[in-house]
């Protein structure tokens, strides 16, 4: 489940990241922007954290596991690698979201990567 994920992920950040001298850097918002669209970014932003429901799922299981359980150690690990795959996801919507210039390709974007994060 989460390797797939995982993987679309590290495709998208390659793209985000394939940095070109004519590209602007990657937390660098388009200086153009109306005000609509700087409020959509910031909605967005607001909306991509609190759907990003594997950072809080294994920060919850991973607090409340008991140690003497028999395979704690194992659910522990896995809790650390769905939080780093939700921290992921969240870096990506929020660049994706930080370098949108007009708000059609800001909520589409944005619907793709809640698609994506939902992707088990």
């Amino acid at each position: 489940g989460g390797s797939k994920r995982g993987l679309m992920y590290c495709l998208v950040l390659a793209d985000l990241l394939d940095y070109d001298e004519n590209i602007r850097p990657l937390f660098d918002p388009p200086p153009d922007v109306t005000k609509v669209v700087r409020v959509a970014q910031y909605a967005a932003i607001f909306i991509a954290v609190w759907i990003q429901e594997d950072i809080i799922e294994s920060f919850d299981v991973f607090t409340h596991t008991d140690d003497h359980q028999k395979y704690s150690g194992w659910l522990r690990g896995s809790c650390v690698m769905k939080f780093l795959l939700g921290l992921v996801g969240l870096f990506v919507s929020v660049v994706i979201v930080v370098r949108s210039d007009n708000i059609v390709d800001l909520f589409a974007n944005f619907a793709a990567m809640a698609l994506l994060s939902s992707i088990d």
